[in-house]
């Protein structure tokens, strides 16, 4: 299905926005094909926030405020905020965001990476506000991956410092044909590189102590392996966990094993078995 992206494009002086370009374009490159056509081809600005269309902006004035914040400080290199979900057609009937309740106005990104492992953390593309030229030098959305956007933007949070606004800037609907409401093991299993460039990227530059950054990735991965192994288990998809964990133990030995002797899944496992046996 083809996606809406609006590309926002901005120009600054001092600390006026000084011009606006908006773009609406119906699009066929595929989910992450877009945000590349978006931020390498149609945005030409110096800050950039890309849509798909499942979402929408919401707060009046959020972008007028974000510029406004970087004019005061040049080292911020972005800015997001909350995004509520919507399910069905109700655009009053908005679920807030559990996400990013003890955030600061001003952080350090590299602040800000350690506590998507410590908090309930969420850097909501759909409300994320980046430098253009700073996001294709890093190589933007290069993994054809379901979270291509969190790949990106957890590495390029690496450097630069982040500035929270704190109000519901987004609204994401939650539909049937939602891609990450469709995933298969394979999707999922690809998609460990959301979590895995980040790491490797840090791993790189050499920005934390070993000991921590190893913590860092082994919560994180198993926050989210976790979750991912129980949706895989009520779709009653045994060859389809196996592959998952194939993939896995290839990432992090540790945590593969951490799935095998969880006796949460392992229950969860014992009934999918029941279950396929007796069908």
């Amino acid at each position: 299905m083809p996606h809406l992206i609006g590309t926002l494009i901005f120009s600054l002086n001092l600390q006026l926005i000084r011009g606006f370009v908006s773009t609406a374009t119906r699009l066929t490159f595929g989910r992450v094909g877009n945000y590349r056509h978006g931020l390498y081809d149609l945005a030409s600005g110096y800050w950039v926030l890309i849509l798909d269309g499942d979402d929408y902006l919401k707060a009046s004035g959020y972008i007028a405020q974000a510029m406004q914040i970087t004019a005061a400080d040049a080292s911020i290199d972005l800015v997001f905020s909350n995004a509520a979900r919507m399910k069905g057609t109700d655009m009053d009937d908005l679920l807030a965001p559990h996400e990013n309740k003890t955030l600061p106005e001003v952080m350090e990104g590299t602040e800000l990476f350690l506590k998507l492992a410590q908090e309930d953390v969420s850097v909501f593309h759909s409300t994320a506000l980046y430098k253009r030229d700073k996001a294709i030098a890093l190589d933007f959305y290069r993994s054809d991956i379901v979270s291509s956007d969190w790949e990106s933007l957890h590495r390029y949070i690496l450097t630069g410092k982040v500035a929270f606004i704190d109000t519901i800037a987004s609204v994401w609907r939650i539909h049937g044909m939602n891609t990450t409401r469709n995933l298969s093991a394979k999707d999922r299993s690809d998609n460990l590189q959301a979590i895995a460039g980040p790491y490797l990227a840090a791993k790189t530059m050499g920005i934390f102590k070993a000991s921590s950054l190893e913590d860092w990735f082994s919560t994180r991965l198993w926050k989210i392996v976790f979750k991912e192994v129980r949706r895989v288990l009520k779709m009653r998809d045994r060859d389809g966990l196996a592959y998952y964990v194939a993939a896995l133990e290839a990432i992090s030995p540790a945590i593969a094993r951490r799935v095998r002797r969880s006796p949460k899944l392992w229950m969860r496992r014992m009934a999918t078995r029941l279950a396929s046996a007796k069908n």
